[in-house]
C-alpha cells in the first residue's frame, strides 16, 4: 500500500489540482488559496488548519475529510461531497455550497454567514453553534427535527 501524500505546510497557492487523487493526503496547514481543485478526491484527507480561501473545489470529494479550523472563506464547493467530514470551527463565510452533500458532517461552530447553501443536504449534520446569518438557505434538506425560522427584524 502506498504511503499517503504529505504536503503538510506546503505553499500550493493557485495550484492546478483538477481531478487530483489526494485521498488520505496530509495537508495540515497547507496554503491552497485560489487553487483549482475541481473534481479532486480528498476523501479521508487531513486539511486541519489549511488555507483554502477562494479555492475552486466544485464537485470535489471530501468524504470523512478533516477540515477542522480550516479557512474556507469564499471557497466554491458547489456539488462537493462532504459526507461525514469534520468541519468543526471552520470559517466558511461567503462560501458557495450550492447542492453540497453534507450528510452527517460535523458543522459545529462553523461560520456560514453569507454562504450560498441552496439545495445543500444537511441530513444528520451537527449544526451546534453554527452561524448561518444572511446565508441563502432555499431548499436546504435539514437534519431531522430542524426547521428554518427567519427573524423578520433583521
Amino acid at each position: 500500500m502506498a504511503e499517503p501524500k504529505n504536503f503538510r505546510g506546503h505553499d500550493l497557492t493557485g495550484a492546478d489540482l483538477t481531478g487530483a487523487d489526494l485521498s488520505a493526503a496530509h495537508l495540515e496547514g497547507a496554503d491552497l488559496r485560489w487553487a483549482n481543485m475541481k473534481q479532486a478526491i480528498l476523501s479521508w484527507a487531513d486539511l486541519t488548519a489549511a488555507q483554502l480561501e477562494g479555492a475552486d473545489m466544485k464537485g470535489a470529494r471530501l468524504e470523512a475529510a478533516d477540515l477542522r479550523t480550516a479557512n474556507l472563506r469564499f471557497t466554491n464547493m458547489e456539488g462537493a461531497d462532504l459526507t461525514s467530514a469534520d468541519l468543526t470551527s471552520t470559517d466558511m463565510k461567503g462560501a458557495h455550497m450550492e447542492a453540497a452533500d453534507l450528510r452527517s458532517a460535523n458543522l459545529s461552530w462553523v461560520d456560514l454567514s453569507w454562504a450560498d447553501m441552496r439545495w445543500a443536504n444537511l441530513t444528520g449534520a451537527d449544526l451546534t453553534g453554527t452561524d448561518m446569518s444572511f446565508a441563502k438557505l432555499d431548499n436546504v434538506k435539514w437534519p431531522e427535527g430542524w426547521k428554518l425560522v427567519r427573524d423578520e427584524k433583521l
